[in-house]
């Protein structure tokens, strides 16, 4: 076990518990200003937040459409084939709802191969009543330029009836869109594609000084009015809400967005830390995305990777600084420079997988105790379970519903083998080498270095790796270490409530999959 001072070691997670705030408000400043800026765009295009331009395939639930394959992304378009000349799109508007009131017209392209039938559906939130109206479209493109409010909308369970159809308004008697989708029908292997889907305000909503139209309150006010009837904002007015970074948590944060945009999904949001910009146009219009690398450099540092392992074969200090560079360094650059999106880009994969190749072969796996005898499961496993019953107070308390799945419980076996082999075999072997007397709390400060800017991830994957760490030392029983990893994990994420562990996520992933 390590012989420096409680003190001291007390001292280095503190120093950890400090990097990891500053990293996560550091990321989350610049996620908000990021979106801001785009958000900004919107409201003098007089446009939804909701709205898709299909950069991504989680524009559709499931990253799919029901009878389409070859679902794709092609040069800004979503293409399809149907081979059945059916399929049904079911548009991801990631658990928020469209005000119908504020947003009467919808921009669609769409291509289509052979002449073929849209109908466009709509259900009220919590409702399973499906309101659609049928259009025809022509073979090659479409624009469709519709006015929402003057459509006539039949319910579709009633057109199947000799029930007289009833005439249903836009958005429902709650005004209010929960789920919006487009059915094609059309010849068999029809082929489509989908260039945007854009929700819009009533002619003339727009406005050159995007600003005007916003009203800035602070949290504590947000807060207020989540508390009590949320005011319905007036048709072209929005609101802005003043986040407290760095004098609140990431999670609590992230948390009251959520819960406000469930309310009005056209919420904005900029860090009270910050002046508002005296010009909507002043803030770059880009959202995050990740980070693709060029390849010449994926290329330099799959060379550095190589002559490192070819040239350097002893194991020394400095081998083990560079060993940490090459190997954990590209892993630590992803996550703290958001390089990791909703989908890694080509070119950031490569290099998270030139980064996991480089570890595993490093590893270190001698003189492991795999008949780990009782006190080797003691050791990890009953300050385990005093943090496991900690996790279910703290869970269970707040009201947040568990959700624990089997499949996640499966899909997560492998993630912790593969993330234990990392800290054991890899950074304790090289913090042994760094700093002997330290090794268990500097591999685990390293551990959490990859899950930024997730700040609960971090500070529980610190505490837990050095927990994990200094009983491996003693007893070299890898098991009892994977077996408290596994239970510890599935129970944070399936008890803890959002605004003590948002996700398990890392990266840009952290602010955009929840």
């Amino acid at each position: 076990m390590s012989s420096t001072p409680v003190w001291r070691q007390a001292l280095v997670f503190a120093l950890c518990l400090l990097s990891a705030f500053v990293v996560s408000q550091w990321d989350l400043d610049r996620f908000l200003t990021a979106e801001a800026g785009v958000d900004l765009a919107h409201v003098q295009q007089g446009r939804s937040r909701i709205a898709f331009e299909f950069d991504s395939l989680r524009d559709l639930i499931s990253e799919g459409a029901v009878g389409a394959d070859q679902v794709r992304l092609d040069a800004g378009l979503l293409r399809a084939r149907l081979p059945q000349g059916r399929a049904n799109l079911r548009f991801n508007f990631r658990g928020l709802t469209l005000d119908a009131r504020r947003y009467q017209n919808l921009s669609l392209r769409i291509k289509v191969s052979a002449p073929t039938q849209l109908m466009l559906i709509f259900d009220e939130p919590g409702e399973l009543e499906e309101n659609l109206v049928r259009f025809d479209l022509v073979a090659g493109w479409n624009e469709l330029a519709l006015s929402l409010a003057d459509l006539t909308w039949r319910r579709a369970r009633e057109m199947l009836t000799a029930t007289p159809i009833a005439t249903e308004v836009w958005g429902g008697t709650g005004r209010r869109v929960g789920e919006f989708r487009a059915y094609l029908s059309g010849p068999a292997n029809v082929a489509i594609a989908l260039d945007h889907l854009r929700f819009l305000e009533r002619p003339g909503a727009a406005s050159t000084d995007a600003l005007a139209k916003v009203e800035w309150i602070s949290v504590e006010a947000a807060r207020l009015r989540l508390k009590s009837a949320f005011p319905e904002p007036a048709p072209t007015q929005h609101t802005g809400v003043l986040l407290p970074l760095w004098t609140d948590t990431p999670e609590r944060i992230l948390s009251l967005r959520d819960q406000i945009r469930e309310r009005d999904a056209e919420t904005l949001f900029w860090p009270a830390s910050r002046d508002l910009p005296a010009d909507a146009t002043a803030l770059p219009v880009r959202s995050l995305n990740g980070w693709s690398a060029p390849w010449w450099l994926v290329a330099l540092l799959a060379s550095a990777m190589l002559a490192t392992r070819l040239l350097m074969r002893a194991d020394t200090p400095r081998k083990a600084g560079l060993d940490l560079m090459l190997g954990l360094g590209p892993l630590v650059v992803l996550t703290v420079g958001l390089g990791i999106g909703e989908r890694p880009t080509a070119s950031a994969f490569a290099v998270l997988l030139l980064s996991l190749i480089y570890m595993c072969s490093r590893l270190e796996g001698h003189a492991l105790n795999w008949r780990a005898g009782a006190a080797a499961w003691r050791r990890p496993l009953f300050p385990s379970v005093a943090i496991g019953l900690l996790i279910l107070a703290v869970g269970f308390g707040s009201a947040h519903p568990a959700h624990t799945e089997g499949e996640r419980a499966v899909l997560y076996l492998p993630f912790v083998v593969l993330q234990q082999a990392l800290l054991l075999g890899f950074l304790l072997a090289r913090a042994k080498q760094l700093a002997p007397a330290s090794a268990a709390a500097v591999a685990a400060g390293l551990f959490a270095l990859p899950h930024a800017p997730n700040f609960a991830l971090m500070i529980g994957s610190a505490a837990a790796a050095w927990l994990w760490c200094s009983a491996f030392l003693i007893d070299r029983a890898p098991l009892p270490v994977l077996v408290s990893h596994f239970l510890l994990g599935m129970l944070s994420v399936s008890v803890l409530p959002p605004q003590i562990l948002y996700s398990a996520e890392s990266s840009l992933r952290f602010f955009l999959v929840h």
